[in-house]
């Protein structure tokens, strides 16, 4: 009985470190699928102030912006990120400090902002702190 309970044991226990071991894999190749397959989200009216605008290294590249944004309901908090602008024109008008309002896109893991829009200086932001 002893022989058979600790059989059993070993089969659990490489059972679970064979499925600790594929999952993550499995889960990371699925990931990638929902993530090109997603639809298309925009989130509007977020509200941010401009930390750098960030010129293309190349020739290929979009220029970007980084941006302290305010919580975006139901999606994501406050914080600092860099991310590439949908015309690259608006880097024109862009400088660091400027407070903006803006629609975020999203497809297929990747975020674009859109639809830019300058805001008083005595706008108010509930950023994130650094």
């Amino acid at each position: 009985m002893k022989k058979l309970l600790s059989l059993f044991t070993l089969c659990a226990v490489a059972g679970g470190i064979y499925t600790a071991a594929t999952l993550p894999a499995e889960a990371q190749h699925n990931r990638g699928k929902q993530q090109r397959n997603s639809p298309a989200r925009t989130y509007r009216n977020v509200r941010a102030q401009v930390v750098e605008v960030v010129k293309p290294k190349r020739h290929s590249d979009k220029t970007a912006v980084t941006l302290d944004h305010e919580n975006i309901p139901n999606f994501m908090p406050a914080m600092r990120m860099t991310m590439p602008l949908k015309n690259s024109r608006d880097a024109f008008t862009l400088k660091p400090g400027d407070k903006i309002q803006f629609d975020l896109l999203m497809q297929d893991g990747n975020f674009l902002v859109a639809n830019i829009r300058s805001l008083p200086k005595s706008t108010k932001l509930k950023l994130a702190k650094h």
